[in-house]
């Protein structure tokens, strides 16, 4: 059986005996939790998916202990500036280890309930809309186009590179 869950806004595939790190959760050592957030759960085959949650699922586990995680090194630099900056940052994390995923109630999907077909409603009969002739469209006729006449090149025109 496995399982994905959220916590922590993260997103874990789980399965039972796994040993994971996640986010900083205010349970003390030794500590039992129920992580009810259950996207989705695969039992012999059958995939579960939640809308969001998987209704009726939830993952027991236990806490193995709080810590922090590596180090991370943050470093600043703008060239030719002069600008440096280093510092780092150690996130609080929490080690769990799953004990089971639970699975409860799970019910097949309901159909769609077949929808009466709704009575019509009486309609005032419209009014029919009265339209004018259009009027034909006659032809105007275009002017013909005169061209200028072109001057004639002479030698004094010509360009000399």
């Amino acid at each position: 059986m496995m399982a994905v869950i959220e916590t922590g806004g993260k997103q874990y595939e789980v399965i039972p005996g796994s040993i994971i790190e996640v986010e900083k959760l205010t349970a003390k050592e030794g500590e039992e939790i129920i992580l009810d957030k259950v996207l989705m759960v695969d039992e012999d085959g059958k995939t579960h998916f939640g809308r969001p949650w998987v209704e009726g699922a939830r993952v027991v586990a236990e806490v193995l202990g709080q810590d922090k995680a590596d180090k991370i090194v943050v470093y600043k630099f703008k060239r030719r500036k002069g600008y440096h900056r280093k510092y780092g940052h150690r996130q609080l994390i929490t080690r769990i280890k799953i004990k089971e995923i639970q699975l409860e109630g799970i019910s097949k999907p309901k159909p769609e309930k077949a929808s009466k077909p709704k009575p019509e409603k009486a309609s005032k009969p419209k009014p029919e809309k009265t339209s004018k002739p259009k009027p034909e469209k006659t032809s105007k006729p275009k002017p013909e186009k005169t061209s200028k006449p072109k001057p004639e090149k002479t030698s004094s025109s010509k360009r000399i590179p």
